[in-house]
């Protein structure tokens, strides 16, 4: 959901869930169990925290990648107003050439 590559809609969720599990899969082959709680309590505020923990990361995973698109939108209007003062200067020296180009033939 908040993944700063993956949580896009643009990845189909077959890929989302692939990649979930096979994560999941490797993270506990190699990270050892933490002790489990010992009561409903317990476990909703453990479970409470790992949620609130990924949403932050992914949180700030999207901040930092909506600050790199932004920056490119920003580089790229500043390249197509160049090309526009480029191109301005351009046209009429166009027009001229091709009216002179008409009244020669």
């Amino acid at each position: 959901m908040t993944a700063p590559v993956i949580g896009t809609k643009y990845v189909p969720w077959t890929v989302k869930v692939t990649m979930s599990l096979i994560m999941g899969y490797l993270l506990w082959l190699i990270i050892p169990a933490a002790p489990s709680p010992d009561s409903i309590g317990g476990f909703v505020v453990a479970a409470g925290g790992e949620i609130m923990l990924g949403l932050l990361l992914g949180f700030c995973g999207s901040v930092m990648m909506a600050a790199i698109e932004t920056a490119g939108h920003i580089a790229d209007m500043e390249i197509g107003f160049g090309m526009a003062n480029v191109i301005e200067m351009i046209i009429p020296k166009l027009i001229q050439f091709n009216d002179y180009k008409t009244a020669v033939a």
